[in-house]
């Protein structure tokens, strides 16, 4: 599609690659897709190496699309604490919980309310 007339200032753009696909690579903005939800749970994400590849190839900017709660729901204490409440769970190794947190404790997270 980007080849097609219409999208024609696309076709200089980098084609879309997995988070494997670019590591050791960069970009000055990143777009990642986080496509697991809370139901689904946080799948691949889970892995810090993967984690650590989409949270560093960016140079100026990282955009990252995906349901918040993947990791588990994000809970506030009253006391200003953010915590993602964990559901025991062999996949979560904390670095994506931690992740979350901070992006929300840090005003860096817009939430899109969906209908199902």
């Amino acid at each position: 599609m980007r080849k097609i007339g219409d999208y024609g200032v696309l076709v200089a753009m980098p084609t879309a690659a997995t988070v494997d696909e670019f590591q050791s690579r960069a970009a000055d903005i990143v777009v990642a897709i986080m496509v697991s939800t809370e139901k689904s749970g946080p799948g691949f994400m889970s892995c810090e190496n993967r984690l650590n590849a989409l949270l560093s190839c960016h140079r100026s900017g990282n955009v990252i699309v995906g349901d918040i709660d993947a990791a588990g729901p994000l809970v506030d204490d009253s006391h200003g604490t953010i915590e993602v409440n964990m559901q025991p769970s062999p996949s979560n190794n904390g670095m994506l919980s931690n992740v979350c947190s901070r992006l929300f404790k840090d005003g860096r997270v817009v939430v899109i309310q969906c209908s199902k």
